[in-house]
């Protein structure tokens, strides 16, 4: 049997009664098959009560399913998966209503977990969205940079306003012990029009004192200098009054090497430099405290001046995926 079974775990508990027929020792025998001493011991004082060889190999394990079967495990992952519970006390509440079984705050977070649930921020979606006109660009945009000559490159456009203003955010800290950020009271912002490139990942900002039609034309003029070869230079933004006023179409039909493409309404996940504006604010702002905005301003212009040493870091945050979401 041991030499023609092809489980592994039965060729063991074969292999081990030989062993232990041949004189071995216990102690031998669990580090000839790697196993620890008292599954050998149980092993053999189970072949010895047992009646048959199959009934020694009867494996009786049954995984630990909690308090719950199966069947109202399936009904609770149902219940978490379609209501919306901000804490875990409603869930107790509603496990005990329903099968007379009551957890504790920690046994239904493990609980939850094994179920492949997490306490997590639900994600803002647009509620008018096009999911075909954003399937559409998508493909579009992938045709594009599939056929894209040496002499092209693809900018993906955007404007942010960061605010002189603390937030706070998650970190890892000592339990029990409270932890402070300083914050102001300042409404004073920047305003900033910049192009992410998705495939060499070079960032090109321009600073306003507010965002209109020229302030566009002047980060485009700058992508011009940056590229003065480029034959074809496509622009991805979305639909911004800035981006899409007469002044700015003028500007593009003297420059028809800049081609300026408009994302789907309500896009902004298809918008890559919006990740960036995300890690401008994780790197830069949210974690730091800038009493004067003169060194909030300084502390975002040297970010963009040195962002080449952060290239790297910067990529793997962004990615190149398209992030879709569906409605439904």
């Amino acid at each position: 049997m041991y030499k023609s079974t092809k489980d592994k775990r039965t060729a063991n508990y074969l292999n081990l009664i030989l062993l232990k027929h041949k004189g071995y020792r216990q102690v031998e025998i669990a580090d000839i098959l790697n196993l620890d001493e008292n599954t050998i011991c149980t092993w053999v004082n189970k072949f010895e009560t047992s009646e048959t060889i199959e009934q020694y190999l009867k494996f009786n394990y049954q995984p630990y399913l909690g308090k719950l079967s199966y069947h109202h495990l399936g009904k609770i992952a149902n219940m978490v998966e379609n209501d919306t519970f901000l804490t875990t006390k409603p869930i107790i509440s509603e496990i005990k209503k329903r099968f007379g079984v009551e957890y504790s705050s920690s046994g239904i977070t493990k609980l939850l977990n094994r179920l492949g649930f997490s306490h997590k921020q639900k994600v803002a979606l647009p509620s008018k969205l096009d999911e075909q006109k954003q399937a559409d660009f998508v493909a579009q945009y992938e045709e594009i940079s599939a056929n894209l000559g040496e002499n092209s490159a693809i900018f993906f456009m955007d404007a942010v306003h960061p605010q002189h203003n603390t937030q706070t955010l998650k970190a890892w800290l000592r339990k029990g012990k409270p932890s402070y950020i300083l914050t102001n009271s300042g409404r004073n912002r920047l305003n900033i029009n910049g192009l992410y490139n998705p495939k060499t990942h070079e960032v090109i900002v321009t600073y306003h004192e507010t965002i209109n039609a020229q302030a566009v034309i002047k980060t485009l003029e700058k992508l011009k200098v940056a590229h003065a070869d480029s034959e074809a230079i496509y622009v991805f933004a979305d639909n911004a009054k800035y981006y899409v006023s007469s002044v700015l179409k003028e500007y593009l039909a003297r420059n028809p090497q800049i081609k300026l493409i408009h994302l789907p309404p309500y896009s902004p996940n298809l918008n890559f430099i919006e990740r960036l504006w995300k890690y401008l604010r994780r790197e830069v702002i949210n974690p730091n405290y800038y009493e004067k905005f003169e060194q909030f301003s300084r502390a975002i212009e040297h970010f963009f001046d040195n962002i080449q040493l952060k290239t790297a870091e910067i990529a793997q945050f962004i990615g190149n995926k398209f992030r879709l979401f569906h409605l439904q």
